[in-house]
């Protein structure tokens, strides 16, 4: 389908970091076939700094009280493109008054169909996330571009992370990050596991562990750090802002994460990526390949999933050479 006089787009997914930057391919699809189009993202207030700087879209708008006044009052898109699927996205998409509306919904299902008038290219059997994603603008007709998701970071972040690790990391040694907290914390491998990787990594080869923490997380972070044996060749992350989280993820060569936002910001920035999932989704959830580093383990419980073969994996990655792919940055 080729769709005629597309100026202003609007695309949504309001949130779940990680689900924001999965949408990226198809953002940067998107930017291809209407290269002179307006193309509006709106998200949520957490994910938004996700998507700053990413050249492919000309404005970013939050999700706050009045957004729905807001949308309806505008003038009316040519295409939206809802990328989430709940009540609120569905309602955004119809008051966009675009004449193009097509969502993770069927247009034909009873809920959506009077929001959306385009059918999403439907789902091959072995598809994962970023291919849902590239249906919806299959669908419209951009082409794939690309499979690799798009985190930006300016020149300024960069060099924080540069003075950062001269500053606290050993001199020549590459940096392995693990991130052990996540929501659900039930649900995630154990604290003493992680201790026990960061030991396993540190102990034979000349590498620091880097142990990463988002707000709300710090006990298990500490938890780690304090079960390890090796605590002067590991560096205690203190909880920052999310662009600068990234900035330090993006000077590692590995990074060993549960099936969570920090995985999927690690990938888009260059580390090798381990994924420990704590469900059973792993052949949809983590759209990685292999072929550039990137493993997952997924057992029928998170905590059969034992150190040793995630120590291995992260040996056999810092043993291949250079693993890291080119992430994204700003003025390159």
């Amino acid at each position: 389908m080729t769709l005629e006089s597309i100026d202003r787009i609007l695309l949504i997914r309001l949130k779940m970091i990680g689900d924001v930057l999965l949408t990226t391919p198809a953002v940067h699809s998107l930017r291809l076939a209407f290269p002179r189009a307006r193309i509006t993202y709106l998200t949520g207030a957490r994910a938004r700094d996700i998507l700053a700087n990413n050249p492919d879209i000309n404005e970013i708008m939050v999700v706050e009280r009045g957004i729905l006044a807001a949308i309806a009052s505008r003038e009316p898109y040519d295409l939206t493109i809802n990328f989430g699927g709940c009540a609120v996205s569905d309602t955004i998409c119809l008051l966009s008054g675009a004449r193009y509306r097509i969502g993770m919904g069927s247009p034909t299902s009873v809920g959506p169909k009077r929001v959306y008038n385009i059918q999403p290219i439907t789902p091959a059997p072995d598809s994962d996330v970023i291919d849902g994603f590239l249906n919806l603008t299959r669908a419209v007709g951009a082409r794939d571009r690309t499979r690799s998701t798009k985190f930006v970071l300016t020149q300024a972040e960069q060099e924080f992370a540069r003075t950062f690790v001269k500053t606290y990391a050993r001199q020549g040694r590459d940096v392995v990050g693990i991130h052990p907290g996540g929501h659900g914390a039930a649900s995630l491998w154990p604290e003493e596991n992680f201790a026990a990787l960061a030991d396993g990594i540190v102990d034979r080869l000349p590498v620091q562990v880097f142990i990463f923490q988002s707000p709300g997380e710090e006990a298990t972070a500490a938890g780690v750090y304090n079960r390890m044996q090796r605590r002067l060749q590991a560096v205690l992350i203190p909880p920052l802002s999310l662009r600068r989280y990234a900035s330090l993820v993006s000077v590692c060569r590995v990074f060993v994460a549960h099936d969570r936002g920090p995985m999927h910001i690690a990938a888009s920035l260059g580390p090798a990526v381990v994924g420990v999932f704590t469900s059973r989704q792993a052949p949809y959830w983590f759209p990685y390949s292999e072929r550039e580093g990137h493993v997952y383990f997924q057992k029928d419980q998170v905590s059969h999933i034992t150190v040793k073969e995630v120590l291995t994996a992260c040996r056999s990655l810092l043993g291949r050479g250079d693993v890291r792919q080119p992430g994204g940055t700003e003025g390159k």
